[in-house]
C-alpha cells in the first residue's frame, strides 16, 4: 500500500478561483499521484457543480479522505474574536481566525491512524496546527508569500494614523509566527529566490528551504480551445484587463491606484481604450465604478480565461505584495501582453522589453499601455517571448515532479 501524506489546507482547493488555490491544487495533485492523501480542509464542502467539475473529480478520485472542518473566523462573530485573541495575544489576526479545535482533532486523529511519512500544512495560517502533529513525523510548509513583507508593504502605503499602527502591530506578529514556523517545519517551500534569502536573512536558518514556483497549466490555458466567436466579439474594442480576487488588498489597492494614477493617462492617450476589472468580491465603491470612464466592473465570472485571452493589454499593477503572481504566469500562458509593476512581477524569470513591460510611475505605466495597444508587433513580440519562457520553466507538470523530490528527500 503506497505511504499515507497528510495536507492541511485553508479550504477545498477548488474551484481555482483564486492563486492560492490554484498553488495549493496542483501540489495535492502532485502528492496524490504517489501517496495516499488525507485532506483536512478548513473550510465548507464544494458545491454540487464544482464538485462535479472534472479537474477537480480527477484529484478527489485519488484521495484517501477528505475532512472539511469549519474554522473560529468564518463568522462575523468568529473573525471579531480572532481580533481580539490577536489584540490580546501573540498570534496574528489571519491566523486566529483559523482557530478550530476540532481540525485539531482531526489531525492528530488521521496521524495515530495512519502514520503519514509527513504532513503538508498548506500556508502560514494553517501552521498553527502543527502540535497536533505527533513527533519524528516531518512537517513541510507551504510559503505562498513571505506574509509579514505583504503586511509591511501594506503599512507602507497606508498613510498615518490607527490604520498603520495597526497593520505594523500586525506586521510583527506575523514577523514572529512566520520565523517561528518556519524554523520549526523540516522543509520551508517558496516561490521565489528573493523569498528564500528573506527568510533566510530573518531566520537566520541557511537551509530547508526549497524553491518551487508557482506554474501554469498550459493545456487550460490554450487560446486555442475557447470559442473563437466570442473573443472576437470580446476583441471588437481595444481594452484592458486587471484579474484578481478583490477581497485581497493587494489587489483592492493596486486597482484603486491604477483608476485614480493610470487610468485617466491611459484614457487620454487611447481614447477608445475599455477596462474590465475581473475578480470575485469586489467592493460596493468599486462596483459603484463600472459604467463610467470606459471601466467594467464584473465581478467573479464562470472563466477567466476568455477575458484573458481577449485582452489587448494585460494589467498588474500591484504596489504590495509577495510570493509571485499567479495571473502573471497564466496570463503569459494565454499569450496576453501584460504591463507591470516591479512588484508585481517580481520573483519571476521574467525579462522586461521582451517577455512584458515593467513600469513602476503612473505616466510610464499608460504609456507603455498605449505602446502595447497601438503597436501590433511589440504586443506580438511580448506574446511570442512570453509564452516560450512559461512553457520552458513554469509548467505545473515539471514543478509537480520537484514537490515529489522534496518528499523524497524529507522522507527518506
Amino acid at each position: 500500500m503506497a505511504e499515507s501524506v497528510v495536507f492541511v489546507a485553508p479550504q477545498i482547493p477548488f474551484p481555482l478561483d483564486t492563486g492560492g488555490k490554484i498553488r495549493a491544487f496542483y501540489q495535492l495533485r502532485a502528492l496524490s499521484r504517489r501517496y495516499r492523501v488525507h485532506l483536512v480542509a478548513l473550510g465548507p464542502r464544494l458545491g454540487r457543480e464544482a464538485a462535479s467539475d472534472p479537474l477537480w473529480a480527477r484529484v478527489h478520485a485519488r484521495l484517501a479522505s477528505v475532512r472539511c472542518i469549519r474554522r473560529d473566523g468564518a463568522t462575523a462573530v468568529g473573525n471579531f474574536r480572532a481580533g481580539v485573541r490577536s489584540f490580546l495575544g501573540p498570534r496574528p489576526w489571519p491566523v486566529e481566525k483559523y482557530r478550530s479545535p476540532a481540525a485539531a482533532r482531526a489531525i492528530s486523529e488521521i496521524c495515530a491512524s495512519v502514520r503519514p511519512v509527513a504532513v503538508h500544512f498548506d500556508s502560514l495560517h494553517t501552521f498553527r496546527f502543527v502540535d497536533s502533529v505527533p513527533g519524528g513525523i516531518p512537517v513541510v510548509l507551504d510559503q505562498h508569500n513571505v506574509e509579514a513583507l505583504i503586511l509591511e508593504r501594506m503599512a507602507a502605503v497606508s498613510g498615518t494614523g490607527v490604520r498603520r499602527w495597526l497593520i505594523e502591530g500586525q506586521a510583527r506578529q506575523t514577523d514572529r509566527f512566520e520565523r517561528q514556523a518556519s524554523r520549526r517545519a523540516d522543509r520551508v517551500l517558496l516561490c521565489s529566490e528573493e523569498d528564500r534569502a528573506l527568510l533566510a536573512e530573518r531566520t537566520g536558518r541557511s537551509k530547508g528551504y526549497v524553491i518551487i514556483p508557482n506554474g501554469v497549466d498550459l493545456a487550460r490555458f490554450d487560446a486555442s480551445k475557447l470559442d473563437p466567436d466570442e473573443l472576437a466579439r470580446m476583441r471588437a474594442q481595444p481594452n484592458a484587463v486587471f484579474l484578481g480576487s478583490m477581497d485581497w488588498w493587494p489587489n483592492d489597492d493596486g486597482i484603486r491606484w491604477f483608476i485614480d494614477e493610470i487610468w485617466p493617462q491611459a484614457r487620454e492617450l487611447s481614447p477608445s481604450l475599455t477596462l474590465r476589472i475581473v475578480g470575485r468580491n469586489p467592493a460596493e465603491d468599486l462596483v459603484a465604478m463600472g459604467g463610467q470612464r470606459g471601466i467594467e466592473v464584473l465581478g467573479g465570472v464562470p472563466d477567466v480565461r476568455p477575458y484573458m485571452a481577449a485582452a489587448s493589454v494585460f494589467v498588474v499593477p500591484l504596489r504590495v505584495g509577495g510570493g509571485t503572481r499567479l495571473k502573471i504566469l497564466e496570463a503569459l500562458g494565454i499569450r496576453a501582453p501584460i504591463v507591470s509593476t516591479s512588484i508585481g512581477c517580481e520573483g519571476i524569470d521574467l525579462t522586461p522589453g521582451e517577455d512584458l513591460l515593467v513600469a513602476d510611475t503612473p505616466r510610464d505605466f499608460a504609456q507603455a499601455m498605449q505602446a502595447v495597444v497601438q503597436d501590433s508587433a511589440l504586443a506580438d513580440g511580448l506574446r511570442r517571448s512570453g509564452f516560450d519562457r512559461v512553457a520552458q520553466g513554469y509548467s505545473w507538470d515539471a514543478i509537480g515532479r520537484r514537490v515529489l523530490q522534496v518528499y523524497e528527500e524529507v522522507t527518506s
